[in-house]
């Protein structure tokens, strides 16, 4: 074989190889995810599908997968979780101590204490922002409404479930008179409007506040 068609096939082989590595990577990017681990405390053993995970990032591929995260003297914690479409995930756990030994763990580790709270603000920052999208009237509560002389006229605030469903708006009027509170009621649904919200999406429960705090009525 000469020179040139040494050259030749050279380039040949070369491209091909080329493309199919380009190929490859399409297709394994398509069919696995990039996933992120941020473990409180920093030490502790983590298994995805059963297999010891020394790293804080890894691929996986699409579908479904579960998580354990375990140490001595914290809770154990397990869950099921589920990735694809390409989109990168990052899997945040913050392990609870379960004795007297771990108690303050957070309080005396500076790094784990710094990845809890980091961790922690993400999550409240993941479920406020998901509450938002689904009941815009979180971005009102909640909310005081004072008279000239700042005194309280009503407030606004909300009666969460434990899953994180809004059960129903509260408004709490502060008089011991009765046409102040109906006229204190319209006023809090009307600045509830004001601000945006539609307000007929949400069930309302009224108190009124005059030296304790009663049930005034149900819209």
């Amino acid at each position: 074989m000469n020179h040139k068609k040494l050259i030749r096939l050279i380039i040949i082989v070369a491209v091909i190889l080329s493309i199919a590595v380009i190929g490859f990577t399409i297709y394994y990017k398509s069919t696995h995810t990039s996933i992120y681990l941020e473990i409180a405390p920093h030490d502790a053993k983590v298994l995805i599908d059963g297999k010891t995970i020394k790293k804080s990032s890894l691929n996986l591929p699409n579908g479904q997968h579960t998580i354990e995260v375990s140490r001595q003297g914290f809770d154990t914690e397990k869950a099921n979780f589920s990735v694809g479409k390409g989109h990168s995930t990052t899997l945040t756990v913050v392990l609870n101590p379960n004795s007297t030994n771990t108690m303050d763990w957070y309080d005396k580790n500076e790094q784990d204490g710094k990845l809890a709270e980091k961790i922690s603000s993400k999550y409240f920052d993941s479920m406020y922002r998901q509450k938002a999208t689904n009941y815009p009237i979180i971005k009102l509560l909640p909310h005081t409404e004072y008279t000239n002389s700042l005194g309280t006229k009503w407030t606004i605030d909300g009666q969460w479930s434990t899953s994180g469903k809004l059960l129903f708006v509260t408004i709490t009027t502060v008089t011991c008179d009765d046409t102040l509170t109906d006229a204190y009621i319209k006023e809090a649904r009307q600045y509830i409007k004001d601000q945006g919200v539609d307000d007929t999406k949400y069930t309302y429960h009224y108190f009124t506040n005059c030296g304790e705090l009663k049930k005034y009525h149900k819209d």
